[in-house]
Order: C-alpha cells, then sequence, then structure tokens
C-alpha cells in the first residue's frame, strides 16, 4: 500500500512471487496478463505425448515427444493447422504448428522443436493425415517457402492459399499465409478479442507463458521481449485468424481427398507438381 500506490501490478513487477508475476507490471504488454495468468492455472493437462517417425508418417507415445495433444482427432472433426517455421539450427528460434478444431476453436495439439524446414515439412503432413488432412497454412516468413515447396510435391490435398490480383493479367495463386506489417496487427488484434471474450480455446500453458512476454516494444513493434521466443504466439495467432475465413470441409469432401491422395501417392516416387506457384 505504501511502496507501490496501492497497485497490484505495480507490487507483482517490485516484488514478484513467482517469475510470471514479473510479467504482469512490466513493460506494455500486448494481453491482459492478469487474465493470461488466472488462465494458465486453469488448463487442462494433456493427454499424450508422440513422436513422428518422419519416414512413415507414423506417431509413436513418448514421454518427450514433441507434439502435445489436448484432444485426439475425432472421425468427423474438421482442423487446421497454422505453423510458424524457423531455420532448424539447435540454438535457434523454434518451429511451431497448432492443430485448432474448425468448429470449436479449441487448441487440440501443438508441435514444438527444432527440425530442418523440409523435415519440418513432412511432420506436417503426418500432422495433417492425423487429423483428418486438416487445412495447412504454413507462414510464408523466414524458411516457409521450402515447406510449401515440400506440402506442394507431395501433393497435400488442403493447403491454404490466396488469390493476388495482378493486373492487367490474371491474378495467381500463392500458397502460405504471410505475416507483413499489414497482416501482423490483423492476427494479433483478434487473439486480443479472443482472450478478452474468452473464445481463445488456449490449452498450452507455453503459448499463454510466450503470450505473457509479448510487448509493444520501443520500436512500436509487438513482439517477444529479448532473450524470449514468440513462435507460439504467431503460430496460434494465424490459425485462430484462418478459422474464420477458411471453409468447413464436409466428411464427404474430406475422405475423397484421402482417397485420392492415397492413390495418386500409391506405389511411385514423388514428382514434383508441375503447376505454378509462387
Amino acid at each position: 500500500a505504501n511502496k507501490c500506490n496501492g497497485k497490484e501490478d505495480t507490487f507483482n513487477q517490485e516484488y514478484p512471487a513467482c517469475p510470471e508475476h514479473a510479467f504482469l507490471g512490466s513493460g506494455r504488454p500486448v494481453f491482459d496478463n492478469a487474465k493470461l495468468l488466472t488462465l494458465k492455472e486453469t488448463l487442462p493437462s494433456p493427454l499424450a505425448r508422440y513422436e513422428c517417425l518422419i519416414s512413415s508418417r507414423q506417431w509413436i507415445a513418448s514421454e518427450h515427444g514433441r507434439l502435445t495433444v489436448w484432444e485426439e482427432p475425432k472421425p468427423s472433426g474438421a482442423y487446421i493447422i497454422s505453423a510458424d517455421v524457423a531455420e532448424g539450427l539447435k540454438d535457434g528460434d523454434f518451429s511451431v504448428a497448432d492443430v485448432i478444431d474448425h468448429r470449436t476453436g479449441k487448441q487440440v495439439a501443438q508441435w514444438h522443436g527444432h527440425l530442418d524446414a523440409d523435415a519440418f515439412a513432412l511432420v506436417l503432413i503426418a500432422l495433417g493425415m492425423r487429423y483428418n488432412y486438416a487445412w495447412i497454412a504454413p507462414e510464408r516468413n523466414n524458411h516457409g517457402l521450402m515447406v510449401v515447396t515440400v506440402l506442394v510435391n507431395e501433393n497435400y490435398p488442403q493447403i491454404y492459399s490466396e488469390m493476388i490480383p495482378e493486373p492487367p493479367g490474371k491474378p495467381r495463386k500463392r500458397f502460405r499465409w504471410v505475416t507483413s506489417n499489414a497482416t501482423r496487427p490483423l492476427i494479433i488484434d483478434n487473439l486480443i478479442k479472443e482472450v478478452r471474450e474468452d473464445s481463445h480455446g488456449i490449452n498450452s500453458p507455453m503459448t499463454i507463458e510466450e503470450m505473457m512476454s509479448f510487448k509493444i516494444q520501443d520500436n512500436g513493434r509487438m513482439e517477444a521481449d529479448p532473450n524470449r521466443n514468440d513462435d507460439r504466439v504467431i503460430s496460434y495467432a494465424i490459425g485462430k485468424h484462418l478459422r474464420q475465413v477458411l471453409p468447413l470441409p464436409s466428411t464427404w469432401r474430406t475422405n475423397q481427398m484421402a482417397n485420392r491422395l492415397r492413390g495418386r501417392n500409391k506405389g511411385r516416387a514423388k514428382q514434383p507438381n508441375p503447376k505454378g506457384w509462387t
């Protein structure tokens, strides 16, 4: 009351009881950190963890697996997989993939780790197949182009794309999500709104921790504090935004795509897709 003028946020910053409390009042947080801290204490425990056998695209249970699952795929479920792609260096940023239930908006699984971009693309394919051939929306920034190249060459049936106008010619298809100075505030503002309205669907405590250190920096850019990561924040924000714009696939369409993909890949080597894209 005397040293902090009765302000709880100032008290938590100056006399934190735990590391999370220190972030409540420091800097210019993008999200409501007091609400995030309360939310973190109520999150459910994961059901399982898995590791991907990339060569066979199979998932095996593993105590330290890089895929954390809160809900297993439902037979009639529809899902979106958003991804933030990193370089794959051991001490660099992490690659992240979030699986979001298309109908409910809940975070049902999250992959997090270091992996080369081409191998990460194969993990995304295995994850997409596991979750009923989900939409996959990798971020274009950094090494996302390699990820999309693999997805296209492997004939994955549902890759997020946009039609880009190029007058006076015809529009062209651009695969992947592009995070730019124009789209970054769009996806972050949507996530801020969902946290405020309790429609965020977050299950990962690590996503919450990254959101708590996600600040408006002195240069005006919204990003993680120095020496901290925001890969999970960006991945999840992309998925939550795209949930609003991607169409829900019917069960029939999902089954048709799955059968087509199995038939296309059976008994032959993969060939580069001849169709043009950027």
